[in-house]
């Protein structure tokens, strides 16, 4: 990245601070690289009455990525707020448009000079042809007028005139939506975009109403278009867009104003409607396929960069990538739509200046579910009482299986140990939200015997039979043991060997079908779990952390599984009533 080196070099001369020699060196980057030959590139010149890029060009690819790459990386704001003028300005004086569409000046002939006294062969390229008659000196000269003061909108008695570039512009988003050879070039388009709005935003110029409305417009229907873009184009269409919003917000609440209408039209109201279709699916795995979709791009929406520090890395790391093509991690239909729904939302909200904590919160999550996950968390005692539980065994790679105790509750997925140092305390292991937890039905079990059918204990119940097993999986887990499992791919068992289960007595250290157990008291062992009204449903057929517990006998693994289910059934129930609620206040416009 030649030209990058070239820029840092830049950046570090004005950072000098010499005004004679940054003014200088502004003006020769608009007037000699900026304009004639980055600009230029990307605009193609009238032959014929087709537009074809002229051969002393670059690449319209190549000129944008380094157009992206000169606005991410230069510090100097005069030369960004110019180009951001002479490219989203209404109307620019003529000698700007003249310059984007004129070639630009020759190569110095004493540059050529001297590279031959250094025995370098030298071949004209594109840029030394042009004015030959006219001396270095006098074609490098610093003119009367610097194009930043060209540029300076305080003086009025400059002739302007209609700015095509800005013309070029639009057109280069719209076409976007056609899938032309512009998408090769999307990326480094809208985070150029976004860095002249950011520019133009810091030199406190306010943006003309006709061009938010006229780029707000393309920008929406872009994202109206989300099943034919790529991930990487919309993404940076909801950055443009949210940058567009900060530009075009002086006086307060302009913004809402000019962008508002067309948002909701052609991105919230038809989105919202297409997922609240798609969300009427009885319980059942394509109900839970659906909420965790829109679980997963809740997250992904919430841990979008907010802050400038943020977005400009991500900047410089969109230009490390180039234009790839989308990720295996890209969000694909329902998903794609239910992320664009709420970048859109999230914008409309904060364009409203109405943005508040309880925004942050994901629609469909109760009270509950925030009380247990300060309750319970992993490693830190809790006094849990008298709570019915479960025991049952987990099992790592090259370690004898730990006993814990499953714990039912309304929102968490709970997993605990007994506090050596305190009775009727314990100490959590596994606190998952039940809305991450998927209940993988063992062979047999995905129909009529499904894991709610009649419990009936088997013959031999608690004696040296081997242990019953219950396969989950945890989305996304937050748990120190969990994402130990996963890592080392020790979460899955088979067991062959009976297990000890002191559960079976009221007391630890009686006689038991195993014989007499040398055990310590068990404090946790004291009561036999009561199952929770209800009924259950299968879990979310997308892939998680896998994770077995293992049962003494089939009656336990049975009642667990239906804990886990109806407790499970119960959340799901309750997130989709709030979902659905958010969708129908975007259709109505409350939100």
């Amino acid at each position: 990245y030649i030209q990058n080196d070239i820029l840092m070099y830049v950046n570090d001369v004005f950072a000098c601070e010499i005004p004679q020699l940054s003014e200088i060196l502004q003006e020769k980057l608009l007037r000699f690289a900026v304009l004639p030959v980055l600009v230029r590139s990307v605009r193609p010149v009238a032959l014929g009455g087709e537009l074809q890029p002229a051969r002393d060009t670059l690449a319209a690819p190549t000129a944008w990525y380094l157009l992206h790459d000169l606005l991410a990386t230069l510090s100097n704001s005069p030369v960004l707020a110019a180009l951001s003028f002479a490219l989203l300005r209404s109307q620019v004086p003529e000698e700007v448009l003249q310059l984007a569409v004129a070639p630009p000046p020759r190569t110095p002939t004493q540059y050529y000079a001297i590279q031959a006294s250094w025995g370098v062969e030298t071949r004209p390229g594109p840029f030394v042809r042009g004015d030959t008659t006219t001396s270095d000196e006098a074609l490098y000269s610093m003119p009367a007028v610097p194009l930043v003061a060209v540029l300076d909108s305080r003086d009025r008695s400059r002739l302007l005139v209609h700015n095509r570039l800005l013309e070029f512009v639009d057109e280069k988003l719209k076409s976007l939506c056609h899938g032309s050879e512009a998408e090769a070039s999307a990326t480094s388009m809208l985070g150029a975009l976004r860095l002249l709005l950011r520019a133009l935003r810091a030199a406190r110029e306010a943006l003309d109403g006709g061009v938010a409305e006229r780029l707000g417009t393309t920008l929406c229907d872009l994202l109206a278009m989300h099943t034919r873009l790529q991930w990487a184009t919309l993404d940076g269409v909801l950055s443009a867009l949210t940058e567009l919003a900060a530009a075009a917000d002086a006086p307060l609440g302009r913004a809402r104003l000019i962008l508002g209408p067309r948002l909701r039209e052609r991105v919230l109201f038809p989105l919202a409607a297409d997922l609240q279709a798609g969300s009427k699916h009885p319980s059942g795995p394509l109900q839970d396929a659906w909420l965790f979709d829109f679980q997963e791009q809740w997250n992904g929406h919430q841990a979008a960069p907010t802050t400038d520090t943020a977005a400009l890395q991500r900047q410089r790391d969109i230009l490390e990538q180039g234009a790839l093509a989308d990720t295996a991690s890209a969000p694909e239909g329902r998903a794609r739509c239910v992320r664009v729904l709420l970048g859109a939302w999230r914008l409309a909200i904060v364009s409203s200046h109405q943005w508040e904590d309880r925004h942050d919160r994901m629609p469909g999550l109760d009270e509950s579910e925030a009380e247990e996950t300060g309750r319970f968390q992993p490693g830190v005692p809790v006094h849990i009482g008298k709570m019915n539980r479960v025991k049952c065994y987990v099992k790592r790679r090259g370690a004898e299986p730990e006993a814990v105790y499953l714990l039912p509750t309304q929102a968490t997925f709970l997993l605990v140990r007994p506090d050596e140092q305190k009775p009727f305390w314990a100490v959590p292991v596994v606190a998952e939200p039940l809305r991450m937890l998927r209940l993988v039905p063992l062979p047999g079990e995905g129909g009529g015997g499904g894991p709610l059918e009649q419990l009936n204990a088997p013959p031999g119940a608690n004696g040296h039979e081997p242990p019953r097993v219950l396969n989950l999986e945890v989305l996304a887990p937050r748990s120190p043991l969990l994402r130990t499992l996963a890592a080392t791919g020790g979460g899955g068992a088979s067991p062959q060997t009976p297990l000890r289960d002191s559960l079976a007595n009221t007391m630890g250290g009686v006689p038991t079908a195993w014989g007499h157990s040398a055990d310590p008291a068990d404090g946790i062992s004291m009561s036999m779990p009561a199952a929770l009204p209800g009924t259950g449903a299968a879990g979310s057929p997308t892939n998680g952390s896998p994770l077995t517990l293992m049962f003494s006998d089939d009656r336990r693994r049975r009642l667990a599984c239906k804990i886990l289910a109806q407790a499970r059934h119960a959340v799901c129930q309750r997130m989709t009533e709030g979902i659905n609620t958010f969708l129908v206040d975007i259709q109505s416009d409350l939100v």
